[in-house]
């Protein structure tokens, strides 16, 4: 395939650039471009050097009441089981409670469903 063919012009300067297309920067201009790149860096470095932020894991707050959040203490199974021998005892123990009781101990009730009886 001739240049031709491509439309080139066949006076074109072979891909050179001439004097007239070229700029030359002057020295403040230079500088000046120095400057702005380095800004750019630190910019890009301040946001590229951030660590990741981790997941919170927990935190503490204050109810409506004005007073700090406590935990929970955990029980062990000898203490349930202690409280509730010791309710089971009580003829006033309402019949909904006894039957938890029950169903705890049967293993289709969980803590939480008699969490109300330990306190």
């Amino acid at each position: 395939m001739a240049m031709s063919e491509f439309g080139v012009d066949q006076k074109a300067n072979g891909g050179q650039v001439s004097s007239a297309a070229k700029s030359e920067f002057s020295k403040s201009e230079v500088d000046a471009i120095k400057v702005e790149l380095e800004k750019m860096t630190k910019i890009v470095n301040l946001f590229v050097g951030q660590p990741i932020r981790k997941a919170v894991t927990g935190f503490n707050y204050v109810d409506k009441n004005g007073e700090a959040s406590v935990e929970t203490q955990k029980i062990t199974p000898t203490q349930i089981t202690a409280k509730l021998s010791q309710l089971t005892r009580d003829p006033d123990l309402k019949k909904s409670d006894r039957d938890l009781v029950n169903r705890y101990y049967e293993g289709t009730a969980n803590v939480d469903a008699i969490a109300h009886l330990l306190k």
